[in-house]
């Protein structure tokens, strides 16, 4: 089972390696295929894993609320292959 959880992580960073997104300033995945596949193995749902990757989080001084902050495409690019 362990050595079965290692290849799925590390095929899991390897999807994300090829995860695309769109160009402008609220990015999307181009590519939901692969953003899925990536999702399964690592556990997580896509609709969470897209908007880990799309947005970044800013939590204000109250720690109630927090903000997510759109990504560009190539912000988005930088913040996937640092989480890869």
């Amino acid at each position: 089972a362990e050595i079965v959880s290692v290849w799925r992580v590390a095929a899991a960073i390897l999807h994300l390696g090829n995860i695309a997104f769109t160009p402008g300033e609220r990015t999307k995945v181009k590519n939901q295929d692969v953003l899925q596949r990536a999702s399964r193995m690592l556990g997580v749902e896509d609709k969470a894993l897209a908007k880990a990757l799309t947005n970044r989080g800013f939590q204000g001084g109250n720690r109630k609320s927090a903000v997510a902050i759109p990504l560009t495409g190539d912000e988005a690019a930088v913040a996937r292959d640092g989480f890869a």
